[in-house]
């Protein structure tokens, strides 16, 4: 009985402080709980969640890296940290966390950017959306300190912006269009084949600064972006405090162009003081204003046709290079038919900022329609094809206008990376293994084992010859497993590296299939060792999971999925479920040189180094050499010489007058041997005929596979000059309009590494492969803090900048189209 009376007071005291706990524990949450009534009370949720745009302007491309701009609001009444949170799955079927970590200001609208890959099958996607989650410490997870704890809002966009991963993007910081949108003319009114183009651009214009993202992942779709005005929202300065201005620095550093429309009135651009990005522009004197000129003068450079009416009193401004200027600090691209430059260059990194002086964003040539791409645009950036407005194309095609392009197909010339570094070669071998294996477990268990007991009279014993052929097949097969497995980390690459000569940096892209043996997590990282998202050099490198442009992803994935996190502002590295197999990668990399890839040189023991040059003739002069780890196989040396003459003529001719050679006999060219310019580019060696790049550029329109055929294995030689020809994509000779059987050669790959830019001015670009095995890969990377050595096939590509040699002006217009 005292036993029992004792257990009765033990309960009723445990009682009495759990009552405790529970009235102390609701007078330390009572003023959280009054506040959430609070919110309840006033209608509203705890947080509001707007996704307003996927990428700048609502513009993105399927395949490649975008950014989500969200606008948050915290109705609670103290700061919290929440974690904004998109995802998509990667070709494992695994989901990919594109995770940022923001802290809130209550009761304030405030506008935050995340930064996702989206895969090639986004577009299938009709949403994408973002969710908001408490942030839970969390001292294990180290990339972000956070867990994602309870769901708090989610917010979502229809992916009708998301353009195909075939097309192309241009940005425009102003009202207008400046007449890009001819670039996009469809075949008709929602068709997916260009009709004058292999491919369409979107643009995305009406850009304010406040759309502009703060890391360069934001702009990676745009090929250009153009700024055209400078007034209000679209005043540079505003660029000032933020991390938009780096943000543009970098994305110009890693190959993009900025071209900026001069204005007529204003020196925004010109402060120092003012414009963050002044450092960008070209090393130049001020720009001189011509007040009340007229346009006349410069037609054939806006239009085509005579009588198209041009502005007869507008100011131009005309460039000078600083005389001390390096040289590609400002190169002369356009000038007017009395020399005076009109465009001016300046090189940064692996892009360009290009100034030019007419201002184009004025209300007249609006009501003009000025300038046509075909003669302006097309020699700022490096384009080729021509354009027909509708009234022409009723003219020249009739009631055919229409079906144009019907039966166009279109031909990847990038489409097939996936099978080109797919590991086939140990998967081959243990499935030979298990399928010997097998086969002689079946034969000797049964058959043959049956025959050899029958005729020793053993038949009784068959269940022992049974278990032994068991063990012994199996002792077979674990031991042949335990030989093919993997011991360390491998992997197959195709990537591009690429320098301008001049610039301390380069860049590159690398996909690759990387294997890692063992089960769990693996931690991936662009870098030589350890675990940098961002270089010594300030650049911020990008990691994706990386798929196959035609990856069933129905069917390609495993059951056991899981979530991993990538930091959403510096990707660089991150952790990944691994489960014995190939994991594939796309790496964005910059920084400083790494490889010794090819720079001039003197003769052998001359410590001076002998410039290039281009002789009278059109010849180059000039010793190369290269340090890189293997020699360059498949080498072509292309340059430029200048632009073809200004005159009014159709576009479909290649912008500018381009050579090339490659090493003789499919020649090697070793580390540290000279290679003379002069010899391999001599009118001994080649006739002009032979040295015209321009015919290949017409003939590469046909390299493209197919989309419907990219399963399909091809040979290695065709695969390289397909991506050649995608480092000319916008040069290559475009589909004739009235050619019902031309295809459309695409690319869904190598955007950004497009050179077509560069044939705009005089230069001399090297391109070659690099064979490597089982070395340290082209691009930085590591797993779990130690480098990668990588198998593969690498394009280096190497351009030397020669001086200005700005187009002249034909005194013969030719094609008059009035």
């Amino acid at each position: 009985m005292r036993q029992v009376i004792a257990n009765l007071h033990t309960i009723t005291g445990g009682a009495r402080l759990l009552r405790f706990l529970a009235a102390a524990l609701a007078v330390l949450l009572l003023p959280r709980m009054a506040a959430a009534q609070a919110v309840e009370l006033e209608g509203l949720p705890s947080l509001e969640l707007d996704l307003q745009a996927v990428g700048p302007g609502d513009a993105s491309r399927a395949g490649d890296w975008t950014g989500l701009l969200v606008r948050v609001r915290d109705n609670t009444s103290d700061s919290r940290e929440v974690i904004l949170r998109v995802t998509f799955e990667d070709e494992d079927g695994d989901e990919v966390q594109y995770d940022r970590v923001i802290s809130t200001t209550p009761a304030r609208w405030e506008a935050y950017w995340i930064y996702a890959r989206i895969p090639y099958w986004g577009r299938q996607i009709e949403t994408i959306e973002v969710r908001a989650f408490d942030a839970v410490a969390a001292v294990a997870e180290s990339d972000l300190g956070f867990r994602a704890g309870r769901l708090l809002q989610t917010a979502s966009r229809p992916t009708t912006q998301v353009i195909a991963p075939w097309d192309d993007l241009v940005g425009v910081i102003g009202r207008r269009d400046l007449q890009l949108k001819q670039y996009g003319r469809e075949r008709e009114p929602g068709a997916a084949v260009a009709a004058m183009w292999h491919n369409l651009t979107f643009v995305a214009s009406g850009l304010r600064v406040g759309d502009l993202p703060d890391r360069w992942l934001g702009l990676a779709p745009m090929s250009t972006l153009v700024w055209s005005e400078v007034t209000g929202e679209y005043d540079p300065s505003r660029l000032a405090g933020t991390d938009r201005a780096p943000a543009i620095r970098e994305w110009v550093q890693r190959g993009g162009h900025l071209v900026v429309v001069w204005p007529s009135i204003g020196e925004t651009w010109a402060s120092a003081a003012a414009n963050p990005l002044v450092d960008l522009l070209p090393s130049m004197r001020p720009p001189r204003a011509l007040d009340g000129r007229s346009l006349e003068p410069y037609r054939e450079l806006l239009t085509g046709r005579v009588s198209t009416p041009l502005p007869d009193s507008q100011t131009v401004h005309v460039f000078e290079r600083d005389p001390g200027a390096p040289l590609n600090a400002a190169i002369e691209v356009l000038s007017g038919p009395d020399g005076e430059c009109l465009a001016m260059r300046r090189i940064v990194g692996a892009g360009m900022v290009t100034v030019v002086g007419i201002d184009i964003s004025v209300e007249r040539m609006l009501r003009g329609s000025l300038p046509e791409v075909e003669n302006f645009w097309n020699r700022v950036l490096g384009r080729r094809g021509e354009f027909f407005d509708d009234a022409e194309m009723l003219e020249e095609f009739g009631q055919g206008a229409r079906s144009i392009g019907a039966n166009r197909i279109q031909k990847a010339l990038d489409g097939d990376l996936e099978s080109a570094v797919q590991r086939e070669g140990q998967t081959a071998g243990a499935l030979l293994l298990g399928v010997v294996v097998f086969a002689l477990y079946w034969v000797f268990a049964g058959p043959v084992g049956f025959y050899m007991l029958k005729r020793s009279d053993l038949q009784r014993h068959a269940w022992v010859v049974f278990v032994g052929a068991v063990a012994v097949f199996t002792a077979v097969s674990w031991t042949g497993a335990a030989i093919l497995r993997p011991k360390r980390v491998d992997a197959e690459h195709i990537a591009i590296v690429e320098q301008v000569y001049g610039e301390e940096m380069q860049r590159g892209r690398m996909w690759a299939s990387v294997l890692v043996p063992w089960y769990g997590e693996a931690r991936f990282a662009i870098a030589d060792g350890g675990d940098a998202s961002v270089d010594s050099d300030g650049f911020r490198n990008a990691l994706a999971p990386w798929e196959g442009f035609d990856t069933n992803r129905e069917i390609a994935v495993f059951p056991d999925n899981r979530g991993y996190r990538v930091r959403t502002q510096t990707p660089g590295a991150f952790s990944a479920p691994v489960r014995a197999t190939v994991k594939q990668f796309r790496a964005d990399w910059a920084g400083a040189p790494r490889l010794g890839l090819p720079r001039p040189t003197g003769e052998v023991g001359d410590a001076e180094v002998d410039p290039i040059e281009l002789t009278e003739g059109g010849r180059l002069t000039g010793l190369l050499r290269h340090d890189l780890p293997a020699p360059l196989t498949d080498v072509s040396v292309i340059w430029v010489t200048e632009q073809a003459p200004i005159a009014r003529t159709r576009g479909r001719g290649t912008i500018a007058a381009v050579n090339g050679v490659s090493l003789p006999g499919g020649d090697r060219w070793e580390p540290g041997k000279i290679l003379d310019l002069g010899s391999l580019t001599s009118e001994d060696a080649f006739r002009p005929a032979e040295i015209n790049f321009g015919t290949e550029l017409s003939a590469m329109r046909n390299y493209g596979v197919p989309l419907t055929t990219l399963a399909q294995p091809t040979n290695p030689g065709a695969f390289d000059n397909r991506l050649i020809a995608s480092m000319f994509y916008y040069q290559i000779e475009p589909p004739r309009s009235n050619d019902t059987n031309a295809s459309n050669a695409v690319r869904v790959a190598t955007h950004a590494y497009d050179l077509s830019r560069w044939l705009t001015q005089p230069c001399v670009i090297v391109v070659g492969f690099l064979d490597t095995e089982d070395q340290l890969s082209p691009v930085p990377f590591s797993v779990d803090g130690e480098p990668v050595k990588s198998s593969g096939r690498t394009m280096v590509r190497w351009i030397y900048p020669l001086p200005s040699s700005p187009p002249r002006w034909s005194s013969v217009s030719v094609g008059d189209e009035d």
